[in-house]
């Protein structure tokens, strides 16, 4: 399992969306990772990709992370990766499990166990 998310705040004058925690087995897109550019906005990738979704921001193993999305079925977000990839080449799925970062088949597992 990786190590859970730090979500930081960034100054304001940024106003970069943080997600908000959720609990339970939930799934995203990731769009984008770095660990050395200046934290974006959703404007910028709205500019650079076309995406229109709120575009929020997660700090992981020293990586600012750029996802989108919220879904409680694995299906939900494959259904949405395949229209993002469109747009974001590299996007690909992230889990959580009650905020904290895993991998997808570990929270596809847990998700089995639990039902």
């Amino acid at each position: 399992m990786e190590s859970s998310d730090q979500n930081t705040s960034a100054s304001t004058d940024a106003q970069i969306n943080l997600p908000a925690p959720q609990s339970g087995i939930y799934y995203k897109v990731q769009i984008c990772a770095t660990r050395k550019s200046p934290a974006r906005k959703s404007e910028f990738f709205t500019k650079k990709y076309n995406v229109s979704d709120n575009v929020e921001l997660t700090y992981h193993d020293g990586w600012k992370k750029y996802i989108i999305g919220s879904f409680t079925t694995y299906e939900e977000a494959k259904a949405y990766y395949k229209s993002t990839r469109e747009k974001v080449s590299d996007a690909f799925i992230v889990a959580y499990d009650n905020g904290t970062r895993v991998t997808v088949a570990e929270a596809r597992k847990s998700k089995v166990v639990n039902q």
